[in-house]
């Protein structure tokens, strides 16, 4: 994570996405102070209404496109005799035809993330009109972006490109312009914890990644790694916030279900929300299944001489009913599983 520390003198391109709310403007202006001080020629782009919408303002509401252009307001003020801010123009940057399948792919697979991190829904057809309408405006505009950002590579001689996150439908095309044309990408990010975080050609998603990183600050320090993992689960058990929200705040302790049988191996399963994984794309590195139903329902076929639960996560209330549906199923093609719904205490 501290590699982008070692780009100097290099010329980088950098996409203002999410800046009408922190911590995005905060992180990118520390960023850019970085990049300058370490004698890096930077070029800032940013959307002044040229998207159909955005993550952070699917409906375009002018009130939230000024926030964005106040947040990038204070950034030329900032940093405008050093940096060059440049608009997003999609105006010319139709799709394009010869696009390799799988590149396609994640274009399509972003724009959906983007619209399942807001509705929570598990495919495209759970979709009302108005969120499939919503979903083929981002479509579109991942395409046009991927398009735009590749002829800037190409035209500025970038050595990197910058941006926020990475999984949706407005950056995601910073990574695949990125790699389209040989160069490096930088992602900014932040826990909830409020730490944050520098990725270079990686992802915050990435299993590889974050197994890596694991292992390497684990070998630095068995010791401290096992402190900090007896620490972390003794705040779970006590509910204590480790830096993400608190999803077992609501669940009442010492009681469990009564069906539970004392005679048989206990297994229990936490899904997750659906939209967390099966919508990121090639950053998973093809590990993580696209259905958990699927996956849960094999795992107790396999699991006959154990009594299984699965505990769903609060955050799955919000998904379609029928996709909630097909988990409170699985208890019926199972006798030794249970289901304990999204709310359940």
């Amino acid at each position: 994570m501290e590699a982008y520390k070692n780009i100097k003198n290099a010329r980088i391109g950098i996409f203002l996405n999410y800046i009408a709310a922190s911590p995005s403007p905060e992180l990118f202006a520390s960023f850019i102070e970085e990049m300058v001080a370490q004698g890096n020629e930077c070029f800032v782009y940013y959307c002044d209404a040229g998207l159909k919408g955005c993550s952070f303002n699917p409906i375009k509401s002018k009130t939230l496109c000024n926030l964005c252009r106040g947040n990038v307001g204070f950034l030329k003020d900032e940093f405008g005799p050093n940096v060059t801010f440049l608009p997003i123009d999609l105006a010319g940057a139709s799709p394009d035809a010869s696009l390799p399948p799988s590149l396609v792919s994640e274009l399509d697979i972003a724009a959906m993330s983007s619209v399942a991190s807001l509705t929570k829904a598990t495919e495209p057809g759970e979709l009302s009109r108005f969120w499939t309408k919503v979903l083929k405006k981002f479509e579109d505009d991942a395409f046009r972006l991927h398009r735009f950002l590749s002829n800037e590579i190409a035209e500025k001689k970038f050595t990197h490109f910058t941006c926020f996150n990475g999984r949706f439908f407005d950056s995601k095309p910073v990574l695949t312009a990125a790699r389209s044309s040989g160069i490096s990408f930088i992602l900014l990010e932040v826990k909830k914890s409020e730490m944050p975080l520098v990725f270079v050609d990686e992802l915050i998603h990435s299993v590889k990644a974050n197994c890596d990183r694991a292992i390497r600050f684990y070998e630095e320090s068995p010791e401290e790694g096992r402190k900090h993992a007896e620490e972390f689960f003794e705040k779970k058990v006590k509910q204590v916030e480790t830096g993400d929200p608190v999803y077992t705040k609501n669940q009442i302790r010492g009681q469990l279900p009564n069906y539970i049988p004392s005679d048989r191996k206990l297994v229990v399963v936490y899904p997750t929300t659906d939209d967390e994984y099966k919508f990121i794309g090639q950053e998973w590195d093809g590990i993580v299944p696209e259905d958990q139903v699927t996956e849960i329902e094999d795992l107790c076929a396999r699991l006959d001489g154990c009594f299984v639960v699965v505990k769903m996560h609060p955050n799955q209330a919000h998904m379609a009913p029928g996709a909630i549906q097909r988990y409170l199923e699985i208890e019926q093609k199972f006798p030794n599983t249970r289901v304990e719904p999204p709310l359940s205490k």
